[in-house]
């Protein structure tokens, strides 16, 4: 939405930081965006709990971090008596976009990114 030419860089789970900085570094971009899920969990019972924790990383083309913000949670979803499995899979998406979003929208990575 706001007209910015990206490019994916895959890394494989369980790369440092650093090393996903570099390759990020790599795509010969002006600004690079690296998130690390360091944590996702969501376990259910009757009520669905999530365990997260997120960070995301804007560097400079040289791979040099700009700015860092991270986001961590143990919320309660809520829960269903009837179909707990069932809520799980409305309530973890929703969840996993806002947190995203609030990660993606912290004024430290928007102003990083411009």
């Amino acid at each position: 939405k706001r007209d910015i030419q990206s490019a994916a860089v895959v890394v494989k789970p369980g790369t440092p930081a650093n090393e996903a900085l570099k390759a990020a570094a790599g795509a010969k971009k002006d600004r690079g965006l690296v998130v690390d899920l360091r944590e996702w969990k969501s376990d259910t019972y009757t009520n669905t709990a999530l365990k997260f924790d997120v960070q995301a990383t804007v560097c400079d083309a040289s791979g040099n971090p700009l700015a860092t913000v991270a986001r961590q949670g143990d919320e309660n979803l809520g829960g269903s008596l009837m179909d707990p499995p069932g809520h799980a899979k409305d309530a973890v998406p929703p969840a996993f976009k806002k947190t995203m979003e609030s990660l993606l929208n912290a004024p430290e990575i928007v102003a990083a990114l411009q």
